[in-house]
Parts: structure tokens; sequence; C-alpha cells
């Protein structure tokens, strides 16, 4: 009986063996599947042909990863010149904003550029940024915003009289409208006094530096200047002559010299431009400023300086997207009270609020805050944009 069970035994390994099967300890090129302490199955390592095997595998789309790369090849690519610069979704400041791209952030270009648009290639879509921001070098200037050079500090003899300002007149004469145009302040204060207004008891400043940006190292000074010297190239452009009540931070004329400057020439319109502050950080937008309808010493002019100052407001925010806040009317302001032709302050934005200060300092957004006082300054006269 004990034969008859080993010739049984021996069958059954010659069958087994035969078959294939392993037993435990034998060494058929499988990875053993060990038990965790939570009795879930682990791979103890990978084989080197497992390896090779992943990185054949293909795609559910039945690409490869090397077959799915982009050629790059006939790519061209440029480089944006200023920070806060606005992908359209279509060619023209109509169309909707998908986003904004900074100063030397790369991007793909599809097509020729056309109107001064460019088709480029923006979060896997089709999308337009306006060419003049565009370059085919990359900067090496990491610091974008740096202020212009400031004031040299020293005081220069004051301008008592209106002077006899330049007027600079687009190429075939334009369309016959002056705007004077005032950079507010300037590079070092007077604080000598003058009236409010003709013939008022009320004395204030002649004209300060005025406030400075929390982050960007600006002074207000120079803010307005830079804003000013491009809102002139952009009305010439678009046919007004133009003005200059300063083109330098080195001069010493009073906000009633100003204006009276400006009443000199009898212009059409008179812009002041300035920037904002304020002891709480977090307000900000942008507003105009005008006199009250019962201002006694031009309350006549009230209804064409409140329509001024709606339309460059309005045109601001459009091109902006600033917040708007509104438009102040007040009769404490010497460089209005003194006018004798329509004029709107126009207060950019707070360079206390940190965003505001930061974004106003940019080219950027410094172009689109021109644009939009020169759309505004259109719809006050009533003249399609150009744009």
């Amino acid at each position: 009986m004990r034969t008859w069970k080993r010739v049984i035994v021996l069958l059954m390994v010659v069958v087994l063996g035969i078959s294939g099967c392993s037993f435990p300890g034998k060494n058929n090129n499988q990875v053993p599947i060990i038990q965790d302490d939570n009795d879930s199955e682990v791979n103890q390592d990978n084989t080197e042909d497992d390896m090779d095997n992943q990185g054949e595998q293909e795609n559910p789309d039945g690409a490869t990863e090397e077959e799915e790369d982009v050629p790059t090849d006939d790519v061209q690519v440029m480089y944006v010149t200023g920070n806060g610069v606005n992908v359209r979704k279509g060619p023209g400041t109509s169309y909707e904003v998908l986003g904004q791209l900074n100063k030397n952030d790369e991007v793909v270009i599809l097509d020729e550029a056309v109107d001064g648009w460019q088709k480029i290639l923006y979060q896997d879509q089709e999308a337009y940024i306006s060419s003049k921001y565009l370059t085919e070098e990359k900067s090496d200037d990491t610091a974008s915003n740096n202020p212009p050079p400031p004031s040299s500090g020293n005081q220069v003899p004051e301008i008592t009289e209106a002077p006899d300002l330049e007027v600079y007149v687009p190429e075939g004469g334009g369309n016959g409208i002056l705007i004077v145009i005032d950079a507010g302040h300037q590079g070092v204060g007077n604080s000598n006094k003058e009236p409010n207004g003709p013939g008022s008891d009320t004395m204030k400043a002649k004209v300060s530096t005025g406030t400075s940006g929390c982050v960007s190292g600006w002074h207000e000074y120079q803010l307005n200047l830079v804003v000013s010297m491009k809102l002139k190239e952009e009305l010439l452009a678009r046919g007004y002559s133009v003005a200059m009540i300063r083109e330098t931070h080195e001069i010493n004329i009073s906000n009633a010299t100003r204006a009276e400057a400006a009443n000199k020439l009898n212009a059409d319109a008179f812009i002041r431009v300035h920037a904002n502050s304020s002891t709480d950080s977090s307000i900000y937008g942008a507003l105009t400023i005008c006199q009250t309808p019962d201002n006694p010493y031009n309350g006549d002019l009230y209804e064409k300086c409140r329509k001024l100052s709606d339309c460059v407001l309005d045109g601001f925010v459009e091109a902006t997207g600033a917040y708007k806040k509104y438009v102040w009317e007040t009769d404490t302001m010497s460089g209005i009270n003194w006018c004798q032709v329509p004029v709107t302050i126009l207060e950019m934005g707070f360079m206390s609020n940190p965003d505001e200060d930061r974004l106003m300092a940019t080219e950027a957004y410094q172009d689109k805050m021109v644009q939009g006082v020169a759309n505004g300054i259109d719809a006050y006269f009533e003249i399609g944009s150009e744009e």
C-alpha cells in the first residue's frame, strides 16, 4: 500500500513539473506579492522590462508622448514691453478682455499684424494684443516701473504773470480746438499764499509738490507730467491743438497763474491732471472736480465744466476699468476758481493705495489712462474717436 502511495506522489510531481507550475522558492522571473500590515497587495519593485514597457505605452487617443510634442522650428515668439497689457478676444479695444500680460512675457505669434493688432496664442486659444506692446527681443531691464528723474530740488524764479505758452498744432491744422493741459504740482513747492479766487479774502498756498506713491517710489509731480506728456501726443494725433502749462519739473507757477495762462489762450478746455491720496490706504478709484453752480467767480461756466468732468471721468473709467467714484463739486480749488474757460481736475487714482499706485506707475496703464481722457474730450466736443 505504501508503494502505491509513493508511485502516485511521484506521478503528481512529474505532471506538475511538465505543466510549468512553480513551487515556493522557485525563480520563475515573477515578482512576488507580499502582504503589508493592512492586508493590501504591494508590488515589491518593478522589473527592468516593466519600466521599459511603461515608456512605450500609448495615450488613449493613440498618440505616444513623443508624438504629442509640438514642433517648435516654425514658431515665432515675441515679448511684451509693458505691464498690465490687455489681451482681447478680437482686434480692437471694443472686444472683451481675456486677461493681461506683463513685461517680458513671451507670446506665440499666429499671424501677421493687422491694423495695429497682433493675433497670438493665449491660454490655448486665439487672442489679440496691440502690436505697440510687442518686441522681438526680451528686455534686460528688470526695474520696469522706475520713476523718471526727479526735480533737482532747486527753487526757480516764480512766474507771477500768465506766461505765453507754446501752442502745438497738428499737421494740417487739425480740428481747430485748443486743449491746455496742466500737469499738477511741480518739483519744488511754493508755500506763499494767494487768494482762493479773484478778490477772495481766503488765502491758500500757491502750489505744492503733491503726494507720493506708497509703493512705486514716484512723486505725484512726476506721474502727472509723464501722463500729461503722453496726453499731449495723443491729442495731437487726434487733431487737437495743445498747450502745456509745464513740460519740466523745474518751474514755479501758482495754481491761479496756471488758470490765467489757460484764460489767456481762451482754451476750449483746460485739463488739470492730478493723483489722489488718503490716510486710509484701502480707498481707491478715479474722480473729477468742478465748481458748484453757485460759484461766485465762474458759476456761469458750471454747465460746461460739469459736462467736461462727466465726459472725462466716464471715458477714463471705461478705458482703464478703474472704480468710478464721482464728480466732486466744490468751490475750494483756486486752480478752478481763477478759470474763465471750461475746466476739470482729474484725480487719476490714489497713490496711497498699494494696488492703484503700483498700477499707475506702469506704462501700459498710463497709456490706458491717456486713451480714456482723450476719449472723454472727444465725447465733450462730440467728436468720434479715431480708434
